[in-house]
């Protein structure tokens, strides 16, 4: 039952306070909002876009305290509350359209998903993914075509979806995101679109636009992962690329809907330029029975190189099916005595592993000194034990550096307390650690007084007097002026006569390279500073979601070539970060998110790979 509430500002706005669940009928389409506020039904022609509910701020029991109606049904707001906090959604229809907006005020981040129904056959990805686009910020008309459920597909934020009437209908969401970058995106799952990340109190807005009532009938086609036959789908000049495009277990039976089928491909290089492309056909039975087919072809140059495979019927069937397509990568490089041998396919390696593949020497492992040395008297050896074998061996193994950094001193410590801790270190670990550096960019949390007071300082006497021999540097600042400011109460206190190495963190502005940032001419002085100290990057990277990845590899392959001609060898260079490990996109190999593109390396890595041969 609706009640009219007459509510009185500077003007007057009158609104309708809804007890029941809220049909919205539009020209094309009809949307229903349940009583618990969420839209739960999105009919398109009939076809129903949504599976589930919305689901906003997972794990939260929310409850709908007012639900009211504005402008004749064109705008609907909810207001909700929990035991955590409050939110808000506020849908607004037009005659094509939904904008969805969504707000917590829980403090930190959550999580919100939409699940799509059955109806969605396939989606097209809109991202950018092309190697000279900002993949996070651009988007595309058209892109490569996946059929549901989908296999994992990570940072995507606006898509199409195709229906079983043949509608179309565009999916995408904009607002504020991660703490780095507010559009960080999402990832698309099944039939399920997950976005993590949203900030309390800031507003996400998603929307859906129909674009096409009613096309041609559509069936949904078979969906496949290529996975190269190589190790990281890193090949070696003078072997075939080879794939096998193995079909997904939800929709292989999708093959019976053509004796014949035809498999498309083309390889693009770092420049966009067409490399190779060609055709195989393949029979049904074949593939039901092998559940995958193997393409292979000849590539004649080094480099990074884009494959799109695209699937479809070879002969014509009815209803229609979309083409199955799938874009992924691959690397040619040469075999070389300086790298070790390619691990064999599906091997797991480290990131010490990956590092070695692209010649590159240093990896800092971050040791949070407040876990280790929680309170006076209490440590927690079998941890440190454990994780001070592993990595050491990963080093050996691969012949890549490590640095252990010290990060994050006990609160509970003072100056001997912080000595004795760094005598214990040292003396435990004297033979398996070579080289120490005092915490991670102490200008967010010390001045340059305090730092050298409280943390280097006693962090030398006691490392100095477990091991003469070891190593410790410091201290490792955001950007070349920062750590002018650590340095000069350095050599105030003394101290730079017992330091064996000055490290820094050499990052950037926005879509600006090493050098430009002022990094060679700060570097100069740096040295003059310190005089025969040696140099050490010690973290160092480059975003590449909203940033074109051939600027990318151009930009860190100057880094590291600028970085060697001023006395920092690649020994004593760690690119943060060579593997991705869920934080922002920086990392130069895939690991963990796209399905088919785990391992696989990103253009900077083959340009580094290149680069150090």
């Amino acid at each position: 039952m609706r009640k009219l509430v007459v509510v009185l500002f500077v003007f007057t706005q009158v609104y309708a306070t809804l007890n029941a669940q809220v049909n919205v009928e539009q020209k094309t389409y009809r949307a229903i909002i349940s009583e618990d506020g969420f839209i739960s039904s999105l009919l398109v022609g009939g076809c129903n876009v949504l599976g589930k509910p919305l689901r906003f701020c997972a794990g939260v029991d929310w409850k709908v305290e007012r639900i009211e109606e504005r402008g004749n049904g064109k705008e609907i707001s909810v207001s909700l509350a929990s035991g955590r906090g409050r939110g808000e959604l506020c849908y607004r229809f037009g005659d094509n359209s939904i904008a969805i907006t969504m707000t917590h005020h829980l403090g930190g981040f959550q999580t919100w998903q939409v699940i799509f129904g059955d109806d969605v056959l396939a989606i097209e990805d809109l991202q950018y993914r092309e190697v000279d686009g900002a993949e996070a910020i651009q988007y595309s008309e058209h892109g490569q075509i996946r059929p549901t459920p989908l296999v994992l597909l990570a940072r995507i934020q606006r898509m199409r979806l195709y229906l079983r009437n043949g509608s179309s209908v565009l999916f995408w969401h904009d607002g504020w995101g991660a703490p780095f970058n507010l559009d960080e995106i999402g990832s698309m799952r099944d039939f399920t679109y997950q976005r993590n990340l949203q900030r309390s109190g800031k507003p996400m807005t998603l929307y859906f636009v129909v674009e096409r009532i009613k096309g041609l009938p559509l069936q949904p086609a078979p969906a496949f992962v290529p996975y190269g036959e190589a190790f990281a789908n890193m090949f070696y000049l003078g072997e075939s690329v080879s794939f096998v495009l193995r079909f997904t277990e939800a929709t292989v039976e999708r093959l019976k809907a053509s004796k014949m089928w035809l498999i498309r491909y083309e390889v693009t290089d770092f420049w966009k330029r067409i490399v190779t492309k060609g055709t195989i056909t393949f029979e049904a039975d074949e593939a039901l029975k092998n559940k995958s087919v193997r393409v292979s072809f000849p590539i004649n140059q080094t480099g990074w190189f884009a494959i799109l495979f695209s699937l479809q019927p070879a002969i014509k069937i009815s209803p229609t099916m979309l083409p199955s397509q799938f874009l992924t990568r691959f690397a040619v490089v040469n075999r070389h005595p300086s790298f070790p041998e390619r691990p064999s396919t599906g091997e797991r390696v480290s990131d010490y592993g990956y590092s070695a593949l692209l010649g590159l020497k240093c990896i800092r492992e971050s040791v949070d000194m407040s876990r280790i040395f929680p309170e006076r008297g209490k440590v927690d050896w079998k941890w440190l034990d454990e994780f001070v074998e592993r990595i050491n061996a990963e080093s050996n193994r691969w012949g890549v550096n490590w640095i252990f950094q010290a990060n994050n001193r006990p609160r509970w410590c003072n100056e001997s307390d912080y000595e004795q801790i760094a005598f214990e270190l040292v003396s435990r670990y004297k033979g398996k650690v070579r080289v120490w550096e005092v915490e991670n960019e102490p200008n967010f949390s010390y001045s340059p007084q305090d730092y050298v007071r409280l943390a280097l300082l006693p962090f030398l006497r006691g490392a100095k007097r477990a091991d003469p021999s070891a190593q410790v540097i410091a201290p490792a600042c955001v950007s070349l002026p920062h750590t002018f400011r650590f340095v000069e109460a350095i050599i105030a206190s003394d101290a730079l006569k017992l330091l064996d190495g000055i490290s820094t963190h050499t990052y950037v502005g926005p879509q600006e390279p090493w050098e430009l940032f002022g990094n060679s001419q700060y570097l100069v002085r740096l040295k003059r500073m310190v005089g025969d100290k040696p140099l050490w990057q010690t973290e160092q990277g480059y975003n590449w979601g909203n940033d074109p990845k051939q600027r990318h590899a151009r930009y860190v392959v100057r880094q590291f070539l600028l970085a060697n001609a001023f006395g920092i060898p690649n020994e004593q260079h760690y690119y943060f970060y060579p593997v991705h490990h869920g934080f922002e996109p920086w990392y130069l190999v895939e690991s963990g998110s796209s399905e088919g593109l785990n391992g696989t390396f990103e253009p900077t890595a083959v340009a580094l790979r290149i680069m150090n041969e």
